[in-house]
């Protein structure tokens, strides 16, 4: 389970490093296939592939004409990319996805359960 916070910084290239303990998991229960996304235009959301994979199932199972599931889809495939965790632990983040979140420089990763949710570092996070 992705529980737990950490705090980190986006290097220039828009590459953020896992932290160990998620990595640990990440690796060991899904392998380094991963997708972004973004389901509010915030922060990026961080997926091992076969939880992502489960999420767009369920929706499938849903109305798909629903106008709040065309736009989950719509926005989470516009901004969403299958990417791999590189051998030093790191997920690049796309420019699009860093353009619209304005992901830049010390950054917060939080765990929450089933996937990453990496946002700007704010201090009011560890109050």
């Amino acid at each position: 389970m992705l529980v737990g916070v950490y705090m980190s910084t986006m290097d220039n290239s828009g590459r953020v490093r896992i932290p160990k303990a998620f990595l640990r998991v990440i690796e060991a229960k899904y392998g380094n296939e991963v997708f972004v996304t973004t389901m509010d235009g915030k922060s990026v959301l961080i997926y091992p592939l076969d939880v992502w994979e489960g999420v767009r199932e369920e929706i499938r199972r849903n109305d798909t004409k629903n106008p709040l599931i065309v736009k989950f889809l719509n926005f989470t495939s516009c901004f969403g990319k299958l990417t791999k965790i590189d051998k030093k632990g790191r997920v690049l983040i796309p420019g699009p996805l860093r353009k619209k979140t304005g992901l830049k420089g010390k950054i917060a990763i939080l765990g929450k359960g089933s996937c990453l949710e990496v946002m700007l570092y704010n201090e009011r996070l560890l109050v």
